[in-house]
């Protein structure tokens, strides 16, 4: 990533503006109309929680399928812990692209949770936190 385009990014305000420019963007190119009621506002100060509130909105629009691009552990733990009430409002895969350039890995989310199981998928955010206190 070049150093103006990084520079750019680390700017909260070019962020939101960049991201409202993209939705419209894919808005406009889609063939399906989107209802963004319930979306705004969100009051969500970390990018983690509200990435996972658009993957909720997007279950409730009855999207089955969810990919999440990230390069922050958090979502991962975060996408595992919430996946069974993404897939109480119809999310059926969860999808997580983590990592960059040639350290891609690919997280079938809802694999992972049906693995772990309902219990140690709600404690995870306990112990995430605890991860951070040590």
């Amino acid at each position: 990533m070049s150093p103006i385009w990084s520079t750019f990014l680390r700017d909260c305000d070019n962020k939101t503006e960049l991201f409202e420019y993209l939705a419209d963007k894919i808005v406009s190119m889609s063939n399906k109309s989107i209802n963004f009621e319930g979306l705004q506002p969100c009051n969500h100060e970390e990018a983690d929680s509200r990435i996972l509130t658009r993957a909720d909105h997007a279950a409730k629009q009855n999207a089955k399928s969810v990919l999440i691009k990230a390069c922050d552990r958090d979502i991962l733990v975060i996408a595992v812990a919430l996946f069974a009430s993404l897939q109480n409002v119809g999310l059926e895969m969860l999808w997580v692209e983590f990592g960059q350039a040639q350290s891609i890995r690919w997280f079938s989310i809802h694999n992972l949770a049906m693995n772990l199981g309902q219990k140690k998928c709600s404690g995870m955010f306990f112990f995430h936190a605890c991860l951070h206190w040590l």
